[in-house]
C-alpha cells in the first residue's frame, strides 16, 4: 500500500528513501552535516535535533536570523518521523538511518527537493535509566 503524503506550505519535510524502520532507532543528538543543493542550506531550520528515547524531542532552528530553541514530542515508523512542536507545527519527514551514526533527510522547500544529511554527536540514554 502506498501512501500519498502532503506537504504543508512553509513547513519543512525531512528525509528520504526507504526508512529503516525497526532496524534503527533515531534516539540521539543529531548535527547538520550537509545539504544538497548548497545554496539552500540557509533555508534548513534545524541544525541541531535531539530525540529523546521517551518520544520527545529538542532542537535549535533558525528562524529571523537567530536561533530558537523547540521542542516537542515526535513518532519513528516505517520510515517516517513526524515532530510535533509544543506550539501544534508538525514537521513530517520520511527518514533513512544508516550505520549508527548517519540519518538521512529530504523536504521540499517551495518545490525544490532538500537532501540533508545529519551526524549522531551521541545517543541518548532513556529516561529513568541512570
Amino acid at each position: 500500500m502506498r501512501v500519498n503524503r502532503k506537504i504543508i506550505a512553509g513547513s519543512l519535510v525531512l528525509l528520504t528513501g526507504v526508512g529503516l524502520a525497526g532496524c534503527q532507532k533515531p534516539a540521539g543528538k543529531w548535527s547538520l552535516a550537509s545539504v544538497e543543493p548548497t545554496a539552500l542550506q540557509r533555508d534548513v531550520e534545524f541544525h541541531n535535533l535531539t530525540l529523546q528515547e521517551d518520544g520527545t524531542f529538542y532542537a535549535e532552528a533558525m528562524e529571523g536570523g537567530r536561533i530558537q530553541s523547540v521542542s516537542g514530542t515526535y513518532a519513528y515508523d516505517n520510515g517516517v518521523l513526524i515532530l510535533t512542536a509544543h506550539d501544534g507545527e508538525t514537521h513530517a519527514y520520511d527518514a533513512r538511518i544508516r550505520g549508527a551514526n548517519k540519518m538521512y533527510l529530504a523536504s521540499f522547500e517551495d518545490g525544490r527537493k532538500v537532501k540533508m544529511k545529519y551526524e549522531r554527536r551521541e545517543r541518548t540514554r532513556a529516561v529513568g535509566n541512570d
